[in-house]
């Protein structure tokens, strides 16, 4: 068996990716594993095994393993049991899975840009007409050069809103931040609302092949009606501009994101629990395998 990977870059992970047969998924494109996959706790790796490549992330906090994407050979799982001695092993973001019975499902949704675009969903059109009525006075314009100072003044307002409204909210910027100070516009594309001299709201896409583009981040300020619908538009006709067809916009983790549910293909994915030792406890078990990122 080939030794084990440290994917601790972008390039490694370009390199990595690029010899393996991942299937077309929001957490198999490189930019977005770099970003999320390489971050505080997370370590991202690979092991190739009769000329195949397997991909997995070790969490340092508790010294889990999880093994993404495709089912591993026991012969794989027992060379990473030897080497990192985990408390915990779970399977995530798996396509074809022969133990459903005992597996978390989740939905990843693959919109349709064109339709998107042309407003063919009855209820996409009048929440983006009544976003339109509503904010007149704000000025969008593309993501690119954004001031750092409004970026920092944004991300101040955007978490205390969110903290007003619930005591448990997690600060998530961070996952943007360190996305804007890993890549370049040349790798993503975007729209950006201001109102006045204020940055409200934000929408970036991730560029990816040919057709195929993802939907990275999008944030809005509270008190306006359906920017995040808004600028989730404006973004979508710069992608069909530069002549994507179809954008990931990831599983879905919001009341927003079911707005794109009428105009999109779906993939489910299954996540289930492989291995603990018997002292490692969860609290929550569900959200403790679903949350294999953060």
């Amino acid at each position: 068996m080939s030794n084990i990977s440290r994917l601790d870059s972008y390039e490694k992970i370009v390199a990595a990716v690029g010899n393996s047969d991942l299937p077309q998924m929001f957490f198999t494109q490189p930019q977005v594993m770099h970003n999320f996959l390489n971050n505080i706790g997370i370590e991202f790796y690979s092991i190739t095994n009769e000329n195949r490549t397997y991909f997995f992330i070790h969490k340092t906090k508790h010294n889990e393993l999880r093994l993404l994407f495709t089912l591993y050979p026991s012969e794989v799982i027992s060379e990473l049991t030897k080497q990192f001695n985990p408390q915990f092993i779970a399977y995530n973001l798996l396509v074809e899975n022969s133990r459903k019975e005992d597996s978390l499902e989740d939905v990843e949704v693959v919109m349709d840009i064109d339709a998107f675009v042309n407003l063919k969903d009855t209820r996409i059109r009048k929440h983006y007409n009544q976003a339109l009525r509503q904010n007149t006075h704000l000025v969008f314009k593309p993501f690119e050069n954004i001031p750092t100072h409004d970026l920092k003044e944004f991300w101040r307002t955007w978490a205390q809103q969110r903290a007003a409204v619930s005591e448990k909210f997690t600060d998530r910027t961070s996952n943007d931040q360190r996305f804007l100070e890993l890549f370049n516009d040349a790798q993503y594309f975007g729209i950006a609302a201001y109102d006045g001299p204020a940055l409200v709201a934000y929408s970036i896409g991730i560029r990816h092949g040919v057709t195929y583009c993802l939907s990275g981040f999008n944030k809005t300020l509270r008190g306006y009606t359906n920017l995040g619908l808004q600028v989730s538009y404006e973004k979508a006709k710069i992608a069909q501009e530069l002549g994507y067809q179809k954008m990931n916009v990831g599983s879905i983790n919001n009341d927003f994101k079911k707005h794109f549910l009428p105009i999109s293909d779906q993939l489910l994915t299954y996540a289930f629990e492989l291995w603990r030792k018997e002292s490692f406890k969860t609290f929550n078990t569900q959200r403790f395998i679903q949350a294999f990122w953060i």
